[in-house]
Formats: structure tokens, C-alpha cells, sequence
């Protein structure tokens, strides 16, 4: 962006979209490259969409960003859910951060998915569970959309109150360092 403000072709453009904003895996590497990202972004008020920044910590932070370094014209996606439940057969919770893995390999005999999403409802639990065909992973996707849906406007309300959602971060996240959300 920088090199095209100097080109003074800035102005042609309506906005930006960005892939690979951070590479590192870990909360606080995540947390510090968005932050740091942000504030360098502070003076650009054309809207932004990042690509590449992935799951619910990136969801969680950005939300956070966006609001700290006032940039509500920000958007992003994330490829998570698909990658869950294709690549590694998972139905998530984004509630509890848990994770069952299915497919004929394991052993689990639930007579019904520990969930009351729109799909868990009306697929029975032993159909996705011991089958790893593309129907299955289909409804482990749909699932693991709904959840990201939920995930991401549970968190996009909260930004509306800056210390609210950084309450909401340190308290899932003990790990971070409480300095990078300052």
C-alpha cells in the first residue's frame, strides 16, 4: 500500500485486500503481527479484506483491532471450517474449543452430535460418525460453518465495547501477554 501511495495511484483504487498478514502460529504471535499490522494501517481509510488470517483466534483479534485502531471498514475470511472437516474430520465447538474426530478409525458410539445447530438436529449422530464419505464430511461442514457464523458475530457485537471484548479475550486466552492488547 505504501509503495502505491508513493506511485500516487493510491486514489484509483476503492480498497485493499491483503493475504499472509502474520505466518506465525500462537496467540501472541498472532495478536502482535495483527496489532502491529493495524496500527501501520491507522492512516489508510480505504475499506481492507484480509485473506489468509484464518481461524477463530484471527477472528477474535482482528474484531479487536478493528475496533482499537478504528477500522470498521475491515473484512476478512476464513477457510477453517472447510479445512476441519475435510482435512481432518472434525466437528467443532467454538464455545468450549472442543474438537471430536470422526471417521471408521475411532471408537465413538454417541447416539447423537453434541450439538443443537440446524445440522446436528436433523442428521442422526452414527451417520457422520462412522461414515467418511463426502455426505458425512459435507454435514461436518455445514456444522463447522454455522459454528464460524456464530463464532464471528458473537464477536463483532462485542467489539462494539472495547473492554468488554479484551475481557472476553483474556479470559479465553490465559496464555496472551497482556501487554499486546494494550
Amino acid at each position: 500500500i505504501r509503495m502505491y501511495k508513493e506511485k500516487e495511484i493510491f486514489d484509483q483504487f476503492d480498497g485493499f485486500g491483503i493475504g499472509s498478514v502474520t505466518d506465525k502460529p500462537g496467540i501472541n504471535s498472532l495478536t502482535k503481527s495483527l496489532t502491529s499490522f493495524f496500527n501501520n494501517m491507522r492512516d489508510y481509510k480505504k475499506p481492507l479484506h484480509l485473506f489468509g488470517t484464518s481461524g477463530l483466534n484471527s477472528i477474535l483479534i482482528i474484531n479487536y483491532a478493528m475496533n482499537k485502531f478504528k477500522r470498521e471498514n475491515t473484512t476478512y475470511d476464513t477457510s477453517s471450517f472447510v479445512l476441519l472437516s475435510r482435512k481432518f474430520y472434525k466437528l467443532v465447538n467454538v464455545w468450549t474449543n472442543f474438537h471430536i474426530r470422526f471417521g471408521e478409525q475411532q471408537n465413538n458410539i454417541l447416539p447423537k452430535l453434541p450439538c443443537i445447530c440446524p445440522v446436528c438436529l436433523t442428521v442422526k449422530g452414527m451417520d457422520v460418525i462412522k461414515r467418511y464419505d463426502s455426505l458425512s464430511s459435507s454435514y461436518l461442514l455445514l456444522h463447522n460453518l454455522y459454528q464460524y457464523i456464530q463464532y464471528a458475530y458473537f464477536t463483532d457485537v462485542l467489539r462494539s465495547d472495547l473492554n468488554l471484548l479484551r475481557d472476553y479475550i483474556l479470559s479465553t486466552h490465559n496464555l496472551i501477554d497482556k501487554k499486546l492488547l494494550d
